[in-house]
This record gives structure tokens, sequence and C-alpha cells, in this order.
């Protein structure tokens, strides 16, 4: 995870993946079986409860230590049927790619005024979207920024300069 211009060690592979899956819920409460599903999908620890908890403990200390070093405030909160991380959605990539797809795809811009959002939403793919997660529950979700931009964007009204994919 990154903060500002840091790269902040989150720990392993699987509390990473329990990160990845309140961030892309942002605001949401999760149920702890959601989580277990999401992380482990059919192969779950024998203590999941115990071994989400663990995680869940960790990640609320580190994310309480970046509250004193960062402008945006990142807390994970406990509430009524589950676990929910409160912080500007547009400062997840998946999140802020969603939004930038979505001022292109606005009827009153022009191809030009569309292009700069694209752009920038492209610049926010990094790789593996959600590569920790390899449960099944995130197979096809459409969770790649890449993803969002050719198929939400390009599924709209086509630019006058679109046909086959190429500018002509």
């Amino acid at each position: 995870m990154w903060a500002g211009d840091r790269l902040i060690d989150i720990g392993t592979p699987k509390r990473r993946a329990v990160l990845a899956t309140l961030l892309f819920d942002v605001g949401s409460a999760l149920t702890p079986d959601t989580l277990i599903d999401r992380v482990w999908d059919s192969e779950p620890p024998a203590k999941a409860r115990g071994v989400l908890y663990a995680h869940l403990s960790r990640i609320r200390y580190i994310l309480a230590g970046l509250s004193d070093t960062t402008a945006y405030p990142m807390t994970l909160e406990r509430r009524s049927g589950g676990y929910a991380i409160e912080v500007d959605p547009d400062l997840i990539d998946v999140h802020r790619c969603r939004s930038l797809v979505e001022q292109a795809r606005r009827p009153d811009h022009t191809d030009a005024e569309r292009v700069r959002p694209l752009r920038e939403a492209l610049a926010l793919w990094r790789g593996d979207p959600l590569g920790v997660c390899r449960a099944s529950g995130w197979r096809g979700s459409g969770t790649g920024c890449a993803g969002n931009v050719s198929t939400s964007y390009w599924s709209g009204p086509r630019p006058s300069w679109f046909s086959d994919g190429t500018r002509r």
C-alpha cells in the first residue's frame, strides 16, 4: 500500500488480501464470513476467524500509525455486522478509476475532454489488480482499472473517431 510517496509494508499476502477486500468495498461493513470467503475461498485455515481477527488487529495498528503522517486519515472500524475502512474513496485506485471513467462518459464532454480522465485512469493501473486475492469470489469481478476503462467507457456511446478500436 502506498501512503503518499511511501510504500507501507502491510505484511503477509493474506493480510494484504484482507486490506484489499476492505478497500474494494470502502465504507461498507463486510462480515467476517464475507472476508473469509474472499480471502481464503474454499480453503480457510482451521481457525479462520481467529486468523482474520489477528489480521484486522494488525491492519488497524498500521492505519493508526499512518494517521499521524498523512493528511488523509484511514480507519478500520468495527460496525454492526462487520468491519469497514473509512477513507475518501477517490484515494483508492479502483474507485478513483471508476470516477474518472464516469467523468469521461459525460455526454457534455467533447472527445478531447474525455482523453484526460481516461489517461489518468489508465495511469492508475499498476500490475495485477487485487493480485493477492485469488479466491473465486473475485473472478470476473471487473476489478482492474484498465478493464474498467476499456469496457466501461467503450460500452457507452462511441466517440466519432472510434469504430473498430482504431483511430482513423
